[in-house]
């Protein structure tokens, strides 16, 4: 998996796919033009958010950043979000769906009139999906 901003080459190995998210566990976001976010704490889990013009979406994870950090912004959304655990493992986790409450604040590439960033964001979870599609994912240790 592609981790960091736009600019960036780097690769993170993939040690599996996360479990469902859990309301208290720690997501990591890796936006084109945010670059990574840590310290995201999930805050809710399973909601229906309608983003606009017939565009509603379920299923969906909040998170907040602890130290109010922009953690996501305009042109993230589709990146990966990731969970790692204690020993540095690094899970797929999901995609960056949304943000709350957008500001001039970003990390990254700076706000304009069309990019806002926030410490809220949503996320899809991959689990439920792969698992309603049936699908099957190998992972090389």
């Amino acid at each position: 998996m592609y981790w960091g901003n736009y600019l960036e080459n780097n690769v993170v190995a993939l040690h599996g796919i996360a479990r469902e998210p859990i309301v208290g566990d720690y997501a990591v976001y890796n936006g084109s033009f945010s670059g990574t976010g840590a310290n995201n704490i999930i805050t809710a889990v399973n909601l229906t958010i309608n983003y606009g013009n017939g565009k509603v979406y379920g299923g969906l994870v909040k998170t907040k950043q602890q130290n109010e950090i922009p953690a996501a912004g305009n042109g993230d959304s589709g990146g990966p979000v990731a969970m790692v655990d204690a020993s540095g493992r690094v899970y797929a986790e999901g995609i960056i769906s949304g943000i709350y409450q957008g500001s001039n604040f970003c990390t990254g590439i700076p706000a304009d009139d069309y990019r806002k960033c926030s410490s809220i964001v949503t996320y899809a979870p991959l689990l439920p999906y792969l698992e309603s599609e049936g699908t099957a994912v190998y992972v090389s240790q």
